[in-house]
């Protein structure tokens, strides 16, 4: 593992919108740093009164909001395949509502400071795979803290998951690259979650020894 890259960012809402259940709202992450390591990104997120989180990243406002749609859809449809379910119990897409309104879309006001650190990083194939921790530093900036998977090489750098833990950004960047890269027989991430696992189940192993 290399050493750690911290980069001081701004956050700015560039939208909001009322929707049923909640606001969804559209941050742009913007690098300070007079040598990104990344280029600046967009986050969606949704506060439905208990709390803000993220449901999409992308390059630019609407790729956020159609990867926000993507992740609500999968986890809708997964917890409905799980429980019965009545037509009271499902909602709509908040973020689908925002695509379809995005030009009614109040500007946002919201200002503030986050942290990007990298808290892993580990060669595969030609190239490596990164895992950052973005931390909010404003009091105004109301959603959690949350990871982001990126890929790179000598040519390119490109977030493809985030998530409430690495893991989980590890994971969703799995399938993003799936979806993106269906051709492509070597997905990094798969990997790099591969050989994590390994190596969980041998500390497990030695541990017993």
């Amino acid at each position: 593992m290399s050493e750690n890259l911290v980069a001081k960012s701004t956050a700015e809402q560039i939208f909001g919108m009322s929707v049923e259940g909640g606001v969804v709202s559209v941050y742009w992450i913007k690098n300070e740093t007079d040598n990104p390591y990344f280029s600046n990104f967009y986050i969606a997120t949704l506060d439905n009164k208990s709390g803000e989180k993220v449901w999409g990243i992308g390059k630019s406002v609407v790729s956020a909001l159609k990867n926000a749609k993507r992740n609500w859809d999968r986890v809708t449809d997964y917890y409905s395949s799980d429980y019965s379910s009545t037509e009271e119990d499902i909602y709509d897409n908040p973020f689908r509502k925002a695509l379809e309104t995005i030009q009614k879309i109040d500007k946002g006001h919201l200002t503030g400071g986050v942290t990007i650190k990298e808290v892993d990083t580990m060669d595969v194939g030609n190239g490596k795979v990164s895992v950052y921790e973005v931390k909010t530093d404003s009091n105004n900036l109301l959603f959690h803290d949350f990871y982001i998977a990126m890929f790179s090489n000598q040519t390119y750098g490109e977030i493809y998951g985030f998530g409430e833990t690495p893991k989980e950004a590890l994971e969703n960047a799995e399938m993003e690259w799936e979806r993106r890269n269906p051709d492509i027989a070597n997905n990094p991430f798969r990997e790099v979650l591969e050989m994590s696992e390994e190596n969980n189940n041998n500390n497990m192993y030695a541990n017993t020894m």
